[in-house]
């Protein structure tokens, strides 16, 4: 009996050691994706990122924080790691876009997420948008409206070709163009003529020369052929009036030679 009665005051005396259990907590996020058109189970990369290296993190975590991903429309909860001190932990929360797909359209707003942990290990989260408006909850909307896939670059199409321009095709005179003969003198002219009246039967007519004119050479003239009969009109027109000046100075120069026999008798 006096035994009992000791054992009792023992246990009545130890202090009672009392350890508070950690706590994890689950942060849920939420992904709405809606299409006109395809499959609706698209799939969208997410990464929480801890402000300071000691924040609990969920398993997997790397330097770069904890990246996962969702497909369709559902939600996903990410727990971290174990809790036991009070304090309050913030992380930021965003939506990881390599590359904008066509036709698709994004949700890059960042979530602030604010984890307060009373001496109790009690927690609640306030969760903030940049501008420092508080948000019910942490949703990422993302859409197809059309338009997707990649871009094909246009063919590269053959360089037009290139003609040579047409060489000009030559024109060759194979004869020489006639001359009109020379008319008469009219009396008139004879009469107002300066040339002493003896002497006008010489030029009336003159002697003819006592060695025929050589034949000219046959002329060729590459002229680009354009269609158009003026140049050739205007060559005749030359050789014309060349050919009478050219009779016209022969006769000249008999006159001039038959004075000087004369004088000279």
């Amino acid at each position: 009996m006096v035994a009992m009665m000791l054992m009792l005051l023992l246990l009545v005396a130890m202090p009672i050691a009392a350890s508070a259990a950690s706590r994890t907590i689950s942060i849920e996020v939420v992904q709405v994706f809606s299409t006109n058109s395809g499959s609706s189970e698209e799939t969208f990369t997410y990464r929480l990122k801890a402000s300071k290296s000691n924040n609990p993190m969920p398993t997997g975590s790397t330097e770069e924080g904890y990246t996962f991903s969702i497909t369709g429309n559902k939600s996903v909860d990410i727990v971290l790691g174990s809790i036991n001190t009070e304090g309050m932990f913030t992380y930021t929360l965003y939506q990881v876009i390599e590359r904008e797909r066509l036709g698709f359209t994004y949700d890059k707003r960042v979530y602030h997420l604010e984890i307060h942990v009373d001496s109790s290990l009690n927690s609640y989260l306030i969760v903030k948008f940049d501008d420092g408006k508080k948000a019910d909850a942490i949703e990422f909307i993302n859409s197809y409206r059309g338009g997707g896939g990649p871009v094909t670059p246009p063919k590269p199409t053959d360089p037009p070709p290139t003609n040579p321009p047409p060489s000009p095709t030559p024109v060759v005179i194979t004869e020489p163009p006639e001359l009109p003969s020379p008319s008469p003198p009219d009396e008139k002219d004879i009469v107002d003529d300066p040339i002493p009246g003896d002497e006008r039967e010489l030029f009336e007519s003159p002697e003819p020369d006592p060695e025929p004119e050589k034949e000219k050479p046959i002329i060729v003239v590459n002229i680009p052929k354009t269609g158009d009969d003026s140049d050739t009109q205007l060559l005749n027109i030359l050789f014309a009036l060349g050919g009478m000046m050219v009779i016209g100075a022969v006769a000249y120069l008999v006159i001039i030679r038959r004075r000087k026999v004369r004088k000279s008798e």
